[in-house]
This record gives structure tokens, sequence and C-alpha cells, in this order.
């Protein structure tokens, strides 16, 4: 997608067009082994997981034939034995398919690296790349505590070298690894530090703001200590302006965007996820948005997704979320997407 494109998506989706979705997310299962503090998914009930026969079905519609990045996620998704199976329907259901991710902890290395490894088995070298996304919160072991797992970080340092040495035994793939950061108030203090690692490392690292919801990270049981304290708002909106400055264009205005919404300012930039996104939860229930998982319980077996998108009946649900939910998201979704015209003028994000 270029700049021009960029453009007319952020002022014609929804508004002169509905296109086909970009982005597809599949939490594959709620399963996880995980005991985070900001998700409540581990202590939730787990929901059918639809098997790949089943799955194919769904994603036999061409209504999947723009996607370009597809994620598999959860939950923690290499709890699910039949993940590449899973994968292999949804490449083949998708010809436009450039690069497959990979949610994970990272704690539990060996069944991490054998899940890449089964994947990377079903990948066509030669059209898709496989990004592996590592969650690290701190480079210490505040990791630990807010992973709720004893030797969590020590889990994802030696998943790090077990993916470095794949990609000796994988010459012809392309295999990416990065870092996704979840800021909170335990970790605050050690966001530098973690900074500070991911570049001695040359990786990438992610930053998104913890969300305190009812909806699919159902960790309203943490919020007292999920709730940011007044003298920790200032250091964690510093760090992300200092951190928006060496980021890439999109991720820089989107640090910048949080840190003007942690000090009390609204979203000023609107979000093309209902228009390039579709979500998936285990047993086929479809998600509008991370933010507001149970307000649109449709399930879609059975149902013609290319209707569904541009029904009236979504059409109602986006102008909804974009009223009520909208406002107050932090999250990043299907970032780099969409350009406003004075992103547009400082250059864009790239080719």
């Amino acid at each position: 997608m270029n700049n021009w494109q960029r453009l007319l998506w952020y002022y014609g989706a929804g508004r002169l067009f509905t296109p086909r979705p970009r982005w597809f997310c599949y939490n594959v299962t709620r399963r996880c082994d995980s005991r985070c503090i900001h998700c409540g998914i581990w202590r939730g009930e787990h929901p059918e997981e639809l098997p790949p026969e089943e799955l194919r079905l769904i994603f036999s519609n061409p209504f999947f034939g723009a996607v370009r990045t597809a994620w598999l996620t959860g939950g923690e998704p290499t709890l699910r034995q039949d993940l590449a199976a899973v994968a292999a329907v949804m490449i083949a259901s998708m010809p436009s398919l450039a690069t497959l991710g990979l949610a994970t902890h990272g704690i539990r290395t060996q069944r991490v690296i054998q899940q890449v490894v089964n994947l990377l088995d079903v990948l066509d070298p030669a059209r898709h790349g496989l990004f592996i996304h590592l969650s690290l919160d701190s480079a210490g072991e505040v990791h630990d505590q807010v992973r709720g797992i004893p030797g969590a970080q020590a889990g994802v340092l030696a998943t790090l070298d077990a993916i470095q040495e794949l990609r000796h035994d994988y010459p012809g793939h392309r295999i990416e690894a990065g870092l996704n950061c979840v800021i909170q108030p335990a970790n605050v203090a050690e966001l530098p530090r973690l900074l500070a690692f991911a570049r001695e490392r040359g990786l990438s690292i992610t930053f998104n703001i913890v969300v305190i919801t009812d909806q699919i990270f159902d960790n309203l049981e943490s919020e007292a200590e999920l709730r940011f304290l007044p003298e920790q708002v200032e250091p964690a909106a510093t760090f992300l302006e200092q951190v928006a400055v060496q980021s890439s264009a999109a991720l820089c205005d989107h640090y910048r965007q949080i840190a003007r919404m942690l000090r009390g300012e609204p979203r000023d930039r609107r979000c093309l996820t209902l228009w390039s996104t579709v979500n998936l939860e285990p047993d086929g229930t479809f998600l509008p948005c991370p933010t507001c998982s149970n307000i649109y319980p449709v399930n879609v077996k059975g149902r013609d997704l290319e209707e569904l998108w541009r029904s009236q009946e979504m059409e109602a649900l986006r102008r909804r979320i974009v009223t009520e939910h909208c406002p107050t998201c932090q999250l990043g979704c299907s970032l780099g997407d969409s350009l406003t015209w004075s992103e547009w003028r400082r250059g864009g994000w790239g080719p």
C-alpha cells in the first residue's frame, strides 16, 4: 500500500466505500499458561476451537482475498497442537498474504520453537514471511512479576536465541522476531532499560498501553494494580514522546497520540480497524475490534462474510463503536494502513 492509497483509505473507508479487509487476526485459543496481571483471558472459559476442516468452510470465501497480514494469537496460540494445520488453511485461502504473524508469550521455548518450525513447513518462502512477536515487559525480573510466571524473562531470552539459530537452519525463509511491551504501573520505571535491551539485540519493539476492560482482556479484577498513579502518568507519556522521535512514521504519530491521551486529551485520529481488520474468536465468533468483543456476539459459521461485512447492521455497529469506544481507545491496531493529509504532507509512511 502506497501513501496515496493510505490517504484514500483514511478519508474514504466507511464513507465513500467499504474495502475488503487487509488484516486478519485469529484468536486460535483462549487457553493460556501465562498468568498476566493485565489480561484475564486465562481466568475465563475456553470456547470451542474450530478444527481445520470447519475453518476451511469459513476461509473459502473470496472475502479474504485482499488480506496481506494474518495473525495467529490467543490466549497462547502455541498451546494449539494443530496450529500449523490451521495456518495452512488460512494460507490457502489468502492469495495476497505476505506475512504470517505469531503472537506468543515466548516463555516455553521448546514448544514455541517446535510450533515455529511447523509453521515454516507450511509457508512458501517465495511468498510468505513469518513474524514472531514475543511479549517482554521488562529486561529484568519485573517481567516475571507482570506475567505471573517465575523464569518468564529467561524463557523469552532463550526463545529469542533459538529463533536466531532457526534463521541459519532455514536460510530461504524470511524469519523476523520483535518484542511487544504492555506499559502498566508495574513496569513504567523499567521502560528505558527495556528499550536499551531491544536496541542492543537489534530487535523491533512495540509499546502499548494497558487497557482496563470487561471485554476480551477481561481484567477488571486487577483494576487496582493496573490504574496508573498520578505520578506515573508523566514518566510514561514522556517516555513515549522520546521513543516516538526514534520510531517509524506510523508508530511516531501513534506514540504521540497515546502520550496526549495519557495526559487527558481526546483521541484526534480516526481508527480504520473497523474497515481494515477481521478478528475471529476460536469458535468463529466475530469481533468488530479488540476493545468491544462482547457487543456483537455473531458467529460466522454458515454466514456469508462478504454480505455481513457490507450489511446495514454492520454499518450501524461501526457507528456505535466510533461514538462509544473510539474516543478513549489507546490501541494502535492496523498501524500504517491510513494517512491523514498532514501526515501525507510530511512524507507519509514510506513506499
